[in-house]
């Protein structure tokens, strides 16, 4: 799904002044990074120690919380995505959604996927 957008790009010394004088821009900017920082953490832990099947199906939930709607998400995923936010290979992505069809969790028909149980996918700890 593409959406309009528009692209600023402020000049470095610019940022640098107000991030330097302006006491809410600096608080602001540090939230976001931290916010980040937190995020990305969040990943590692995940790709360390959680399994495959469970790193695909929050792969699945994630793209069904940005694209879905009301917990379901119909759309044409390439497996690519599915394994690299995996962090797996694709061979083990697709072997990971031919189970998940085969429990009734989502359905695949070519390249596009059909979160049928949504609720399952993110509460199961697999």
């Amino acid at each position: 799904m593409l959406e309009e957008s528009e692209v600023w790009q402020i000049p470095a010394e610019i940022f640098s002044n107000q991030i330097a004088n302006n006491p809410l821009v600096s608080a602001k900017f540090l939230k976001l990074l931290s916010k980040n920082l937190l995020i990305k953490e969040s990943k590692i832990l995940e790709l360390a120690y959680e399994s495959v099947r469970k790193r695909v199906a929050n792969s699945l939930v994630a793209l069904c919380d940005i694209y879905g709607q009301n917990d379901t998400l119909t759309m044409k995923v390439p497996r690519e995505l599915v394994a690299s936010m995996a962090g797996t290979s694709v061979e083990t992505a697709i072997r990971m959604l031919s189970e998940f069809k085969g429990d009734g969790y989502i359905d695949v028909k070519a390249s596009e996927i059909t979160v049928l149980d949504y609720a399952s996918l993110k509460k199961s700890p697999f």
